[in-house]
């Protein structure tokens, strides 16, 4: 059995992990797919593949290989399309290094980016064969792997960290947390006695590392992106359900939405980003969101540039409410809401209409802007 696991939403944009699903088909049909990561699982909705790749496992792609190989599936391909040589090799490194720190016994993996290129990265003698099949039938470059530059240094108390195939204007995100804007090819991350406190070569967003936990750097997924979906996306499926679920999630981040939205029927996203991205996601659902956003905008999101009214009215879920506050002030009431409300808890049992009446007198003092969807 061969484990495929896609990374990324360029690859399904791209109309490409449809070729590689039907190259792999022509070789054998002992294969499963599945989507590793987040930021692809909306590509594979809207490209209507649900039957086909499993986006139920709410995993990184190197924990997902980890649990394929520990339930007996030794033959991994990871398929992505990397947006240069450089960074598909960083992602293939890292993901590798961290499979194998953790994994006993044999298994083989093999990175196949759309790039043009293929990576063994270890590849099992009972597995060459068919390596060599999948090599002939994709006709990419066959790349051996690579040593690489050191990517992370230590001094004291201080440690470096390299962004690997980063361009001028991206966004430089740490374990999901935009940190930052690259402002040349050469970016360095810095950590001082376990905090991350600023860019070389970038201009750091103060306020966004005081989301990150302490002691993190050596071990963080990084990467850049102008736009978490270069490609504009083309909608040909959906999970559109009816929403009579009470349940309802209080968000901060937006890496959880996938797992969240399985079990609720409403959102309440704190910060301008997330309520983009949670938005964008949730209207694939028809899940309402509840967002609270204060105008510092990362542009994560292709569709909302700007973070004005008629933007998030776009993207939102109908029966959603999106609300403007003061500068700086979103996650300040965050923490009342999650508190006042939630009673600290991620999720709670709330009708809709009376948790937006409760946010409502919440947000009145800060009230820049408000809007229904309908």
């Amino acid at each position: 059995m061969i484990g495929l696991v896609f990374h990324g939403p360029e690859v399904i944009d791209s109309g490409e992990a449809e070729d590689a699903l039907s190259l792999i088909s022509s070789i054998t049909p002992h294969f499963r797919a599945y989507l590793g990561g987040i930021s692809g699982k909306t590509a594979v909705i809207d490209a209507g593949l649900t039957d086909v790749i499993d986006i139920t496992r709410h995993k990184l792609p190197s924990e997902l290989i980890r649990e394929l190989i520990t339930e007996g599936c030794e033959f991994i391909l990871l398929l992505n399309h990397a947006k240069t040589r450089e960074s598909g090799l960083a992602l293939g490194n890292e993901i590798f290094r961290r499979v194998s720190s953790l994994v006993e016994g044999s298994f083989s993996l093999v990175q196949i980016d759309y790039n043009g290129f293929i990576v063994p990265w270890k590849v099992e003698m009972e597995h060459i064969k068919i390596y060599r099949q999948i090599l002939g039938a994709f006709g990419f470059e066959e790349l051996a792997p690579p040593s690489g530059k050191e990517k992370i240094s230590k001094v004291g108390n201080t440690i470096r960290r390299r962004v690997e195939g980063v361009r001028p204007g991206e966004k430089i995100l740490v374990d999901g947390v935009v940190i930052g804007i690259a402002e040349r090819e050469d970016v360095f991350i810095i950590e001082e006695d376990g905090r991350i406190v600023g860019i070389e070569g970038g201009r750091v967003i103060e306020e966004n590392l005081l989301k990150l936990d302490s002691g993190i750097l050596e071990d963080a997924l990084i990467k850049s992106v102008r736009f978490f979906r270069e490609h504009p996306p083309r909608i040909k499926g959906s999970l559109r359900r009816d929403v009579k679920n009470k349940r309802v999630a209080l968000l901060f981040k937006a890496d959880r939405v996938f797992e969240v939205l399985d079990d609720v029927g409403g959102v309440v996203t704190i910060g301008d980003d997330t309520t983009s991205i949670v938005g964008d996601i949730s209207r694939r659902f028809g899940v309402p969101i509840i967002g609270i956003t204060d105008g510092d905008l990362d542009g994560l999101i292709r569709e909302i540039g700007s973070g004005k009214m008629e933007e998030f009215e776009r993207i939102a879920p109908g029966n959603s409410l999106i609300i403007r506050v003061q500068p700086e002030r979103d996650d300040m009431i965050g923490w009342r809401i999650r508190e006042e409300i939630f009673g600290g808890k991620d999720v709670i049992e709330i009708d809709l209409d009376s948790l937006k009446k409760r946010v409502r007198d919440i947000v009145k003092d800060d009230l820049v802007w408000m809007v229904e969807v309908n």
